[in-house]
């Protein structure tokens, strides 16, 4: 089964302005949230910390892949700043928003900080 058929058929969660947990054991479950919400945003942002942002998925909705704009970050600090110096989105998609805070060889403190600081 293609990875785009495999996108199709995830539930996708209920998500409200603000933000709002989504917790899955797929990695799957991104890519059908931005193909299940992509006709309401023009402009998306999908943050990637964890190297699992792929375009692959909407290869067959290429109009979607207009609209996705992937950003990357390789540790906590490069994570923090991209997520401080966000422009103007209409949907924005970070998964594993934690994941670069947690692997960090900063101080834990250093790494809180920064955490609590890019989410603000």
């Amino acid at each position: 089964m293609p990875i785009s058929q495999k996108v199709r058929d995830i539930q996708t969660p209920k998500v409200v302005d603000g933000w709002n947990l989504v917790e899955t054991d797929t990695a799957l479950a991104f890519p059908a949230l931005i193909k299940h919400l992509a006709s309401e945003h023009e402009k998306i942002l999908w943050i990637d910390s964890s190297n699992q942002a792929n375009t692959h998925y909407f290869e067959s909705r290429p109009e979607l892949l207009e609209k996705i704009y992937i950003a990357r970050a390789f540790t906590a600090l490069q994570h923090q700043q991209l997520c401080k110096n966000i422009g103007e989105y209409d949907l924005i998609v970070a998964q594993e928003i934690d994941r670069l805070y947690e692997e960090s060889t900063l101080y834990r403190t250093e790494a809180v900080e920064l955490f609590e600081d890019m989410l603000k």
